[in-house]
Order: C-alpha cells, then sequence, then structure tokens
C-alpha cells in the first residue's frame, strides 16, 4: 500500500530539501554524497559527469564524448573498487547519456555513437563483475536515456522512440525497457502516450533508479511517479507537486523500509 507522501527538511545539505515519496518493503539503494561521512575522492572530478551511488558503490564517467569511456566505482571509504573502459567499435564519436553499478559488479551504460560514414545508433552496454566480458546492444529505433541495474542484474532503461519519419513520437512504444544478460528485451512498461512531453521527462537521468525488488522513475515535471517491482507490477503516482517553489531535483534513492527519497536544491532560498 502507498504511504502518504511525506516532506522533510535535510541535514547536511543547504538550501535543499530531501522529499520522502516512499511504499511498500524493499532494499536500499542509494545515498547523497553527504553519507559517504567525510570520505575523500582520490580522483579530481572536475569537468565530468556527476557521479552517482548505485549498487552500493560511488560510479564516475570520465569524458561522457568518448568512444572509449572510461568509468570508476568508489566504496563508501572512498577507495577505488573497479575500473573499466568501454570499447565501442567503428564509431568516431559518442555520447553516454547514462552509467549505473549494479550490486552484482556490473557496469552498465547507454547512450548514442556514429561511424565515419555519419551513421548514428543508440545503444546500451555493460561489463560483468569480472570486468572482462563486455556486452553491446543496439537498441534503434528507441533510444535509452537513463538506465539502471536492477539487483537481479537486469538492465532496466528509460528513453523514447520516433516513427520511421523520425520526427513522429511513437504512441505505442514503451518508455521503460528491461534487457536480461543476454542483451535480449524481456519487458516494457508505460506507453509514451502516459506522457505530455516523454522526452523531457527522462532526459534528467538522476530521476532513474534501482534497489532492491523494484526500479523507479520521477518526472517532475509532470508530478508522475512509476515504480516497477522486478516481477512486472506497475504502481503509478499523479499529481505530486513538490514543496517550496522553484527548484531543481538532484537526486532520488529507494530505502530499505519502501520509500522512495527525493533530494532538491532550492536556488531561491
Amino acid at each position: 500500500m502507498l504511504r502518504d507522501r511525506v516532506f522533510r527538511q535535510p541535514l547536511l545539505i543547504p538550501c535543499a530539501w530531501v522529499i520522502l515519496l516512499g511504499t511498500g518493503p524493499n532494499a536500499f539503494s542509494g545515498v547523497t554524497l553527504t553519507d559517504l561521512g567525510g570520505a575523500s575522492i582520490p580522483d579530481d572530478l572536475g569537468g565530468q559527469s556527476i557521479p552517482n551511488w548505485s549498487g552500493g558503490g560511488l560510479i564516475n564517467l570520465r569524458d561522457h564524448q568518448s568512444v572509449t569511456p572510461l568509468l570508476t566505482v568508489y566504496d563508501s571509504k572512498g577507495r577505488t573498487v573497479s575500473t573499466v573502459a568501454f570499447t565501442i567499435p567503428d564509431a568516431i564519436r559518442a555520447t553516454i547519456s547514462g552509467f549505473s553499478h549494479g550490486a552484482n559488479g556490473t557496469i552498465a551504460i547507454c547512450g548514442e555513437a556514429t561511424d565515419a560514414e555519419g551513421r548514428t545508433g543508440h545503444l546500451i552496454a555493460w561489463v560483468g563483475a569480472d570486468g572482462q566480458s563486455q556486452r553491446i546492444v543496439r537498441t534503434d529505433p528507441y533510444r535509452p536515456i537513463g538506465l539502471a541495474v536492477a539487483s537481479d542484474g537486469t538492465i532496466w532503461t528509460t528513453g523514447y522512440e520516433y516513427l520511421s519519419d523520425n520526427r513522429t513520437l511513437n504512441p505505442a512504444a514503451q518508455v521503460i525497457r528491461r534487457w536480461n544478460t543476454s542483451g535480449e528485451m524481456v519487458g516494457g512498461y508505460v506507453p509514451q502516450t502516459e506522457f505530455t512531453d516523454v522526452r523531457a521527462s527522462v532526459i534528467p537521468t538522476n530521476y532513474f533508479v534501482a534497489g532492491g525488488d523494484r526500479v523507479a522513475l520521477f518526472s517532475d515535471r509532470e508530478g508522475r511517479y512509476l515504480e516497477i517491482s522486478l516481477s512486472g507490477n506497475v504502481t503509478a503516482i499523479s499529481g505530486l507537486q513538490l514543496p517550496g517553489g522553484r527548484h531543481h531535483v538532484i537526486g532520488m534513492a529507494l530505502t530499505s523500509d519502501g520509500e522512495t527519497l527525493v533530494s532538491c536544491f532550492y536556488p531561491d532560498n
């Protein structure tokens, strides 16, 4: 059963709130950087993509426009756990839009790549816990924007899809998709018609996370929260309005007691 929505002011984050959305009993997935307990990261993260906490580690992407993106995972004390360099064959340029780390050690990315003839394709890719076995799956016409590695090792993505004219959104296409470790799509959820502007709703990739036996997407733009269990049950909440005026959502996490936390920055405060 969904619990009443509660709004809480945070500790340690000036000019921000942590907002409790929350639902039934599930496992912990994410924390804010302040939860590192004063630990420092040994590398300079200046000018890079904002790291995110997933699967029990802080994952950082170096150069999101490289054809050989490098990802590093740190533990809660700032120690390097693993470093993986992906290779995108035949690509002369690439843009990585989403990246995630699973509790089983899987590191995953999604984005697009262009070859020397100017052809652009969209993809998801991941490396297993051994750090060696890389798999790349082309997803066209679906364009994955964000992704998360679930506790069962499956890869979940948010994205959108055009019809063949590359201008009209496909109304029947599913926004959230699930992929097994063999690269097969094994699930699709929530048609694009349920969003007023699906592209604007999925582009902020820090609104999509996995934790315990569920994944969740929050569209602040549309006031819509979607939660999908690993058994495929979809829970939707509409009409959510975050308090406090103008704000930017800067992260989301799923907790062990079934709550969903959304952290916000309020620039006017």
